[in-house]
């Protein structure tokens, strides 16, 4: 098992999150998304960043990361 640092702020979902969670090795960002209710369709309105790089849905989860699921900006 690894613990992760889950930061979600996805208002459109009303999604505002800041805690550890325990994960299973192995686990991608797709299953944190998966678990908070984000849909892979949905992917082009956020950004996840772990320790402050931005990763793919397939990133495997490392003990300690910090994973920060943020909207992404656009401009007009």
């Amino acid at each position: 098992m690894i613990k992760v640092l889950l930061k979600a702020k996805i208002p459109w979902k009303n999604i505002e999150i800041n805690e550890t969670r325990i994960y299973e090795e192995g686990s991608t960002i797709e299953k944190i998304l998966s678990d908070i209710g984000i849909e892979m369709e949905d992917e082009s309105n956020f950004l996840v960043a772990v320790n402050g790089k931005i990763e793919y849905k397939d990133y495997v989860l490392q003990d300690d990361d910090t994973i920060s699921i943020l909207p992404a900006l656009i401009g007009g």
